[in-house]
């Protein structure tokens, strides 16, 4: 069970994942089941695969697994499924009348889709009818009210993948579609944080409003949408809102703001203000060295502003010399701020300087911004490298002859691009990194949805074009001492691709070192066991304290 609410008549409205390549066993009966239970213990060594993708970072081999609707009838005992088999549903909202379920989706039969339809289900009379085809990528949806929907999705037709949603209505009795608002954001929190825990709402209607959580520059703020289409930010502090829930008195919610880790907040309507409820961890902020972020952004040569930061290493003195490292963020359409950062605050109180920015292709700034399809390693990287001139000429205590470099994710990607075309860094770590975006392509779990979108092309009329834009092709000319992190179970970045960088220093005599997560995943810096993270860290820093200090 994923999700589940109560219903009118007193029933309860589920979603659950189902495994269509099990047989039902509950339809079977004596030795029937028995034949059937043998089957699957028999064949429980062996994989079968017939769809794209196959398999999902943190779930493993996902062949035939959909997430569906169903009916609890609390008096009967019985349960019936609303969607079917193969419909893959990703997310559903009761009427406030209870009455009515909208869900939206896609019939999911041989290649995952990126359009998501709106689906109306009568709990009264056991219905569906679609009122909206699958022509938007639709993230959310929610009851206005009782006789309009609205919903935030998005074309992907202009800036593909990546293109911010616009906020939609649509009438249940007409079907009419209209546009609400035109909005340049992302619907979501996207600021960048390893010390999050779990979730909550992040989209919700109440007195005829949407309330959503949105990145502006690089803060997540709370915003209302009224039905005129006006957006006002609510709840605008430094750091981001993580979820919350809105109610006749105010809003309570979970967020990181300023350096503090998550805490929960109540936002006062009658008085406007904002009061911390809870008080966690304490003792790491009086008995811990926590940097301060200091801010550094610079124009560069289109025009955009690039906000970064620089967290000053523990016992700083400004006249003695220190090492540096840059940090790159994942995403790419990710985005740093202010907000507490483990591996950071981690690596400053190791005595380094610590860089980090949100280079083109991060959220916050609007699609134009976030817009690097086709030309990965072009302009994002020429704004790390401008920032890092920027950092050294700001702070002369860095020494220039002392700098790392790391990231995860795309920020793997673009240590292993920088690597092959600077060797102003003496040490890098990249992890669950990207080496040639045609083995991406072929393998990972968003290859074709993401990875074809990104390089604008794909790998038989293309690829030479994806293959322009891949760090595999440029390791040859690396020097950079290189240490690579990646987890066997990463069906997001797949392990080949750390092999793949791996092997190519390896092959040229670069120095190198692979460290092998076994059992974890994409998210091993964020939700791995303790002891994986533990040493994860001590990797990181040995590698860098050997040649940096």
């Amino acid at each position: 069970m994923k999700e589940f609410c109560l219903s009118g008549d007193g029933n309860i409205v589920v979603s659950a994942v189902f495994e269509g390549s099990r047989p039902n066993l509950s339809e079977l009966s004596g030795k029937e089941q028995e034949d059937a239970m043998r089957k699957v213990k028999e064949g429980k060594d062996i994989q079968v695969i017939d769809e794209l993708p196959w398999w999902s970072n943190g779930a493993g081999f996902t062949n035939k697994r959909r997430t569906r609707l169903y009916l609890f009838n609390t008096a009967t005992k019985t349960v019936t499924a609303v969607t079917d088999p193969l419909f893959q549903v990703t997310g559903f909202r009761l009427s406030p009348c209870r009455g009515y379920l909208v869900y939206f989706g896609f019939e999911f039969l041989h290649t995952e889709e990126k359009m998501t339809g709106l689906y109306l289900y009568s709990l009264a009379t056991g219905e569906s009818r679609t009122l909206l085809a699958p022509v938007y990528a639709i993230a959310q949806a929610d009851f206005l009210n009782d006789s309009t929907i609205i919903f935030s999705g998005s074309d992907q037709k202009t800036y593909g993948f990546y293109t911010n949603p616009w906020f939609y209505t649509v009438e249940i009795g007409s079907g009419k579609l209209a546009v609400l608002a035109e909005y340049d954001c992302n619907v979501s929190n996207v600021i960048l944080a390893d010390c999050r825990l779990g979730g909550g709402i992040t989209f919700k209607t109440y007195e005829g409003s949407l309330f959503f959580t949105g990145v502006v520059n690089h803060d997540c703020y709370l915003n209302k949408l009224d039905a005129n289409g006006e957006i006002t930010h609510v709840v605008q502090e430094e750091g981001g809102v993580d979820c919350f829930d809105v109610g006749q008195k105010g809003i309570i919610f979970i967020g990181m703001m300023g350096q503090r880790l998550q805490e929960l907040y109540f936002f006062d309507k009658e008085r406007n203000g904002i009061t911390r409820i809870t008080s966690f961890n304490e003792e790491l902020y009086t008995n811990y060295y926590v940097a301060k972020p200091q801010p550094l952004s610079f124009t560069e040569t289109d025009g955009f502003t690039i906000d970064g930061w620089v967290l000053l290493p523990f016992e700083y003195e400004p006249q003695k010399k220190y090492p540096a490292i840059l940090f790159i963020h994942g995403g790419p359409k990710g985005a740093f701020g202010t907000v507490f950062f483990n591996d950071l605050q981690y690596l400053a109180g190791q005595g380094y300087f610590v860089l980090f920015c949100n280079p083109r292709g991060s959220e916050g700034k609007g699609n134009a911004f976030a817009a690097i399809r086709g030309n990965y390693g072009t302009f994002d990287y020429d704004n790390l490298m401008q920032f890092v001139d920027l950092c050294i000429e700001k702070y002369p205590a860095i020494d220039s002859g002392r700098l790392g470099v790391t990231g995860g994710s795309y920020g793997g990607f673009m240590t292993n691009w920088i690597i092959g075309h600077t060797d102003r860094f003496k040490a890098a770590v990249s992890e669950r990194s990207i080496a040639s975006w045609i083995s991406f392509i072929g393998l990972s779990d968003i290859g074709i949805s993401f990875g074809e979108d990104q390089m604008d092309a794909n790998i038989w009329s293309g690829p030479e074009k994806i293959w322009r834009q891949s760090p595999l092709r440029y390791a040859d000319k690396a020097k950079t001492p290189t240490l690579f992190i990646h987890s066997d179970q990463d069906y997001r970045c797949c392990i080949p691709e750390g092999y793949q960088m791996f092997t190519a220093l390896k092959r040229f005599g670069v120095e190198t070192r692979m460290c092998v997560f076994r059992g974890e995943c994409h998210d091993l810096s964020r939700s791995g066991k303790p002891i994986h993270r533990v040493r994860r860290l001590q990797e990181i820093a040995k590698w860098f304290d050997d040649r940096l200090k």
